[in-house]
């Protein structure tokens, strides 16, 4: 109010010496560089400390931020601290991934670019009183926008590629899933009624030669060893179920058989599920062995943690078969290689009394309690 009256004296006074044109200049002469100084004075106003901490701050920001929900706010809270501006929204793909402010109307728009590709958009309200953003504003928007397409950029990047990895993944379990119920549902039952269709045919043939019951007793052992095998393929397929402190209770579904003549005995402690696969083969393969070429009537399978922090399997059977000295199978060669993936190794010995395979897997993945 004192300007303005100031303003108008000075006109009143110059008017009656000079005329209407120099009274008008005089007064705009004491207006103007008034006018400047409260434009400045809100400037400095709305924009509050100045954008450089907010800017300086955003690399650190968006750093520790690779999520691009995070992306997106570090991004949102530099531009409202730097601008001073009531509210920010940062949308991708015209999702909102992040907003800051108030409920005011966001009527500004910055498009974020990086590498020709457009990243984001960003929408903001004008600072109260204003229609729409300054020069100033815009620069210092470039500047932010430089800064965090990169990010933004590398942040969708990582969450595409996790969710291609996520498809592959669930891709994978369902071809699991199919081929399990393909072996455990068609393949095998088919296999066991070949096998007992064997068996049926050895003991009703009339008259049949010792060759040909001898043949037909030895199609049956193996159909009854393929269809083991393919329940265990079937069992691998589901991967979704191994956890190794299930151990004893995998090893008893997947062992025992019907009508088997060998007595299996299970002493399990829990191991690390990145071991499982092994073990489970390791077992597996010496109890088939057992039951090949062992004259056996009882198998005792432990499994346990040593001392050393190491994962020690032991097969012990009564049988007096196996020959120590004998070329070494597949089966046991299969074994050492699984022991020694691991770090570990493979030890087998046999006598009159019976035999006993070690093998040891070494202290990947297991931590002390």
């Amino acid at each position: 109010m004192s300007l303005f009256l100031v303003a108008a004296a000075t006109y009143i006074a110059v008017l009656g010496v000079a005329g209407t044109a120099w009274a008008a200049a005089a007064a705009c002469a004491i207006v103007l560089p008034s006018g400047v100084l409260f434009l400045r004075a809100g400037t400095a106003l709305a924009y509050s400390r100045g954008p450089q901490r907010p800017l300086a701050a955003l690399p650190g920001r968006l750093a520790s931020s690779p999520d691009p929900g995070h992306v997106a706010d570090a991004v949102a809270v530099t531009i409202r601290e730097a601008l001073g501006v009531p509210a920010v929204e940062v949308l991708v793909s015209g999702e909102s991934l992040a907003h800051q402010g108030g409920e005011a109307a966001t009527t500004e728009r910055c498009e974020v670019d990086f590498d020709g590709e457009r990243v984001a958009e960003i929408q903001l309200a004008p600072r109260a009183g204003e229609s729409v953003l300054t020069r100033r504003d815009w620069l210092i928007l470039d500047r932010i926008s430089v800064t965090a397409a990169p990010a933004l950029r590398g942040a969708f990047a990582a969450r595409e590629a996790e969710e291609a990895r996520s498809r592959l993944e669930t891709a994978r379990a369902d071809e699991r899933r199919r081929l399990h119920a393909d072996l455990h549902d068609e393949l095998g039952p088919a296999l066991a009624g070949l096998g007992y269709t064997a068996r049926a045919a050895a003991h009703n043939l009339h008259g049949p030669t010792p060759t040909v019951e001898a043949m037909l007793i030895s199609i049956e052992a193996g159909i009854r060893a393929l269809v083991r095998r393919v329940r265990e393929i079937s069992y691998d397929l589901r991967s979704e179920e191994l956890s190794g402190t299930r151990l004893e209770a995998i090893l008893e579904d997947r062992l025992r058989t019907e009508d088997d003549q060998l007595d299996i005995s299970l002493i399990c402690q829990p191991v690390p599920d990145e071991l499982l696969p092994d073990i489970l083969r390791i077992v597996q393969e010496d109890v088939t062995n057992v039951r090949r070429h062992a004259i056996a009537s009882r198998c005792t399978v432990t499994v346990g943690i040593d001392q050393q922090r190491r994962v020690r399997i032991t097969v012990d059977d009564d049988g007096s078969s196996a020959d120590p000295n004998a070329t070494e199978g597949i089966g046991h060669a299969s074994i050492r290689r699984r022991a020694k993936k691991h770090g570990g190794w493979m030890e087998f010995t046999s006598s009159v009394h019976g035999s006993q395979l070690t093998a040891v897997l070494g202290s990947a993945g297991i931590r002390d309690a």
